[in-house]
């Protein structure tokens, strides 16, 4: 709750000081397209460690509670990063604005399965780049 809170700050400020700075004649880039954010491969490697720390380090009670920050903090991480390359392929198809942010409603519906389908898509797509951005987009 406070990395979103931090998250939703951050972009308001930067909304904001953008605002502002765009009216007295500074050139400040807004985000890219969401559909072309991602995160570096090796941040997949932390989500990786946040599964094994807790099976690994059982017996350690501390270690195993790291373990499982690590990987609720990278899930989030991660389901971006999924929403992200489900977008992309929705706009690629010339999908409606609409049927997308219904389609990506459907990740948080309580009874289906698409939360973690989501984030591993997010993972695998950090590693093998399904949307071929690796030298488009050096986020």
């Amino acid at each position: 709750v406070f990395l979103a809170g931090a998250a939703m700050l951050a972009f308001l400020n930067y909304w904001l000081s953008r605002l502002i700075l765009v009216r007295l004649g500074h050139r400040i880039e807004w985000f890219p397209r969401f559909g072309l954010w991602r995160f570096p491969w090796y941040l997949a490697w932390g989500y990786v460690l946040g599964m094994l720390l807790p099976v690994v380090a059982r017996d350690v009670e501390w270690l195993s509670r790291i373990g499982l920050n690590v990987q609720m903090l990278f899930t989030y991480v991660f389901l971006i990063q999924g929403l992200a390359l489900i977008w992309f392929f929705l706009d690629k198809r010339g999908v409606s604005g609409l049927v997308r942010v219904l389609t990506l409603l459907l990740v948080f519906y309580p009874g289906l399965p698409f939360f973690l389908l989501v984030v591993w898509a997010g993972v695998l797509d950090s590693w093998l780049d399904f949307r071929k951005l690796r030298g488009a987009n050096p986020s």
